[in-house]
């Protein structure tokens, strides 16, 4: 996602201006059908038993599959891409991306080798930020953060080539916000929804884990008060599901959405998000001001660890471990408004003051052979 987000700010009004060519590759799915398959083992662990994946995160810790460039098999495929793009800066966005890849980088580049750099956008720096995200050796780290930056440098990075970026989310998250009138309407139009009622908006992960029915039924014996969007991402079994559902139960107003590219909207149109505790979604809802219910039936995974402890610091957050948790919260949203206004109000202080454009403008300053402790 954060690949994406920042190709899609080259062509953007603003990032025009920065003149950057971006390929982006998913270098674990296409460099080997080992590393595919190490990704599906995690996409399953976490559509399934998120608890699991603590015995796989610790494996993936200490045997540092990536950390050498001899031990990535399928090694000269990326080097071919490389060398054949001649790029002059190549930009990690994920933890198992920052040593071995690099070397190979330069090494596929062996005149003019590029610049390497990390974005990581996780949001804390305790257990379950893993120690790949950091090579000191890289030429720059960008943190989403002030706690992901202090965190880089406890792993070795020199303090002078670590850098504060803020989110990278896809443009949308920074355009202007809908007036209430535009939200109002937008509501009726597109959702057939009452704008002055609670809508609870419910995400689905990219790997399409979810629990929505029993939200869903949650919500049904409690009979809160409230219309909901349900994201469905691609998968139509899903869709086709909470369809049924719904027809099943016509007094509570339910919308299932496939696949979407307008989260910012519908953030922006609910009152109260509920998804798995990841950074991207998370730093969404931070983004576009939309309180955050965590959902953490099954289990909490490492990575989703560090998320909860920093929203759990800055009050930005709640975890649910069952439905009737789940229920039980949403009731406190609906019926004391005031716990969600001092959520958004807690989301606004510790919103990034820098923008995406600002990390594209920090990349393009990094070309092969300046020293960011030089370029700072």
């Amino acid at each position: 996602m954060r690949a994406n987000a920042f190709k899609a700010w080259t062509t953007s009004e603003a990032g025009r201006k920065i003149d950057l060519e971006v390929k982006v590759h998913q270098a674990l799915e296409d460099t080997t059908p080992v590393f595919r398959f190490g990704v599906a083992i995690y996409n399953h662990i976490q559509r399934t038993l998120p608890y699991l994946q603590y015995i796989y995160y610790q494996a993936l810790e200490w045997l540092g599959v990536t950390s050498k460039a001899w031990k990535i098999p399928g090694g000269r495929r990326f080097q071919d891409l490389v060398h054949e793009f001649q790029p002059d800066v190549v930009l990690s966005t994920h933890d198992h991306l920052n040593h071995g890849f690099f070397d190979l980088a330069r090494a596929a580049c062996p005149d003019t080798p590029p610049s390497c750099i990390t974005y990581c956008g996780e949001l804390e720096g305790s257990y379950g930020f893993s120690r790949w995200w950091v090579n000191p050796a890289a030429d720059l780290f960008i943190g989403a953060v002030e706690e992901t930056c202090r965190a880089a440098e406890r792993h070795g990075m020199d303090p002078r080539r670590i850098w504060r970026g803020g989110f990278l989310l896809y443009p949308p998250f920074y355009a202007e916000r809908l007036s209430p009138d535009e939200r109002s309407e937008v509501i009726r139009r597109e959702w057939d929804f009452d704008p002055n009622q609670f809508i609870l908006l419910i995400g689905t992960g990219a790997n399409a884990a979810n629990n929505h029915i029993k939200l869903l039924r949650a919500i049904v014996v409690d009979r809160l008060q409230v219309q909901v969007l349900v994201l469905c991402g691609k998968s139509a079994t899903t869709r086709q599901r909470i369809e049924q559902f719904s027809s099943e139960h016509p007094d509570l107003p339910i919308r299932a959405i496939g696949y979407t590219t307008e989260m910012a909207k519908l953030m922006q149109c609910s009152n109260a998000v509920v998804a798995r505790p990841g950074t991207g979604t998370t730093s969404e809802a931070i983004q576009s001001g939309c309180p955050i219910l965590f959902n953490g039936i099954g289990g909490i995974m490492p990575q989703e660890v560090i998320t909860v402890k920093y929203c759990q610091k800055h009050s930005v957050g709640n975890v649910f471990r069952n439905p009737k948790g789940f229920a039980q919260q949403l009731k406190s949203l609906i019926e004391v408004p005031i716990s969600a206004d001092g959520m958004d109000q807690a989301q606004i202080q510790i919103r990034p003051d820098r923008s995406p454009t600002d990390i594209l403008a920090k990349v393009a300053s990094l070309k092969p052979g300046r020293d960011i402790l030089h370029n700072t």
